[in-house]
């Protein structure tokens, strides 16, 4: 047996730990990356590679790390100089394209876009039986588009189609569809295609309320006005939307309400759905701009209170501030909205004011407003829509 005892490896490790690194030991030491016996130890790999790092570190002269240090924080000022700058121009850029816009609206007001030509387009009318759906078929009819018309009612539907051809319609396919199911919109929507074309103008009109406080609201009916009053929107546009993308062509309208910008008493589950139709088309809108695709307009119509008979019974506590609307003159302004590629219709115009000032002014005075104009008792003798036997 050797003369030269063996130590314990743990003991000589926590020697070598406290003892500061030599350059001109650090590579005597380091022969193997195993660990060899050294000096009576056996010294791990770990140990080897540090102290080569240290002695590698040591050897660059001070001078070249003075000289890195300095490049780095000249590139470094540069990148930050970069970014406030590029900060600085996107401001001017907006500044200035705001400038523009706000003249550009300012000059229409007192020259309006010219409406553009409807003719030989294939208009798709959800609910088109009865009320604003049955007066934009007339009113597209005149104007000499290709009509496709979908209701769940058949009897409105021949209805609307009678008037529609007294009122000079030449082509004119009417389907029976229940909005609220997402497969037969699908199978009409496929039917419309094969039959007619691609649908170049949708317009989403159908609606139901269900006119009760949440609480009282049974389920299955607060399922029927999201399906019918925002899900609806998604598959239409599912069907239809990819060939507006492929031709860069075509017109998007999605028929919401005021109470889809704002909430109201006894309407949480229409509130929601017209919430959610507001929200959607504005994000395909932007969708559309992302992908460059400008020949595909979009226009989101939020009414006050028709006289369609849907919301029969509601009141309206100052008339001429917020008046039960005319359907008639509803159609009219949202045949104008479509034919100047209006992006947002309010109506009346005095709701513009309104919802201007709910997004500035602090919560409780908008609750103020809001009782002000008698919000928190529309419904109260609401009938709504007599049913037919």
């Amino acid at each position: 047996m050797s003369s030269r005892a063996w130590t314990l490896p743990g003991i000589e490790h926590l020697k070598e730990l406290l003892t500061p690194f030599s350059s001109t030991s650090s590579g005597a030491h380091c022969k193997s990356r195993k660990g060899i016996k050294q000096h009576g130890s056996v010294q791990s790999p770990a140990l080897c590679d540090l102290k080569v790092r240290a002695s590698k570190k040591a050897t660059i002269p001070s001078s070249k790390r003075s000289s890195k240090r300095s490049s780095e924080r000249f590139f470094g000022g540069i990148r930050k100089n970069s970014l406030k700058m590029n900060f600085f121009l996107e401001m001017l850029k907006v500044f200035a394209l705001t400038t523009y816009y706000m003249l550009e609206s300012l000059v229409f007001l007192f020259v309006p876009k010219r409406k553009k030509n409807v003719s030989g387009e294939i208009v798709l009318i959800t609910g088109a039986g009865s009320g604003i759906g049955r007066l934009l078929s007339l009113k597209f009819a005149k104007l000499g588009a290709t009509l496709v018309l979908w209701d769940i009612n058949q009897d409105g539907l021949k209805e609307t189609r009678s008037l529609a051809e007294e009122n000079g319609a030449v082509r004119i396919h009417s389907y029976i569809c229940d909005c609220s199911k997402r497969q037969e919109i699908y199978r009409v929507a496929d039917q419309v295609k094969k039959e007619v074309g691609d649908v170049s103008i949708l317009v989403n009109n159908a609606g139901i309320v269900t006119g009760k406080s949440f609480i009282e609201s049974p389920d299955s009916l607060v399922e029927k006005t999201m399906e019918v009053n925002a899900m609806a929107h998604f598959w239409t546009y599912k069907a239809f939307l990819p060939a507006m993308i492929a031709s860069n062509h075509g017109h998007l309208v999605s028929i919401a309400s005021s109470a889809g910008l704002i909430g109201v008493n006894r309407l949480a589950d229409y509130c929601a759905s017209k919430f959610a139709a507001v929200g959607f088309a504005e994000s395909i809108s932007l969708e559309m701009r992302a992908l460059g695709k400008t020949g595909v307009k979009t226009t989101i119509v939020c009414p006050y209170f028709i006289n369609t008979g849907m919301f029969d019974g509601c009141s309206t506590k100052w008339p001429r501030l917020l008046p039960i609307l005319d359907p008639e003159y509803v159609a009219e302004k949202i045949m104008t909205a479509i034919r100047r590629d209006q992006e947002l219709l309010l109506l009346p115009r005095s709701l513009y004011f309104f919802f201007a000032f709910k997004n500035i002014l602090p919560v409780k005075v908008g609750v103020l407003l809001v009782d002000f104009v008698g919000a928190l008792h529309f419904m109260d003798y609401f009938k709504g829509r007599a049913k037919k036997d």
